[in-house]
């Protein structure tokens, strides 16, 4: 998996064309629009970073105390890293095996 997997694809949007406004107040309205692609491969980027880092930091400690992998382990590994909805399908999924 790569980074640029994580970020959100232009036809995942749906743009809306913005409604023009006119109000007396004698003063000039615009809307002010931003290039923010950048903004969102860099975070992106970071995001990706910090999950990989999380994911190789258990993996690390998990090998250096040579504990074997329970699935509260994995459930806090997948919160930590920002996944909670897979950490929600591990716990159903125990649930329904039990």
């Amino acid at each position: 998996m790569h980074w640029e997997e994580t970020v959100l694809k232009s036809q995942d949007i749906k743009w809306e064309a913005p409604k023009i406004t006119n109000r007396k107040d004698g003063k000039l309205d615009f809307y002010l629009r931003l290039p923010l692609t950048n903004l969102f491969r860099m975070q992106a980027k970071i995001s990706f970073m910090k999950g990989m880092l999380n994911m190789t930091n258990f993996m690390v400690e998990k090998q250096n105390s040579g504990e074997l992998i329970n699935e509260q382990d994995l459930e806090r590994l997948f919160n930590d890293s920002g996944l909670p909805e897979i950490s929600e399908r591990l716990k159903r999924q125990a649930a329904e095996s039990e």
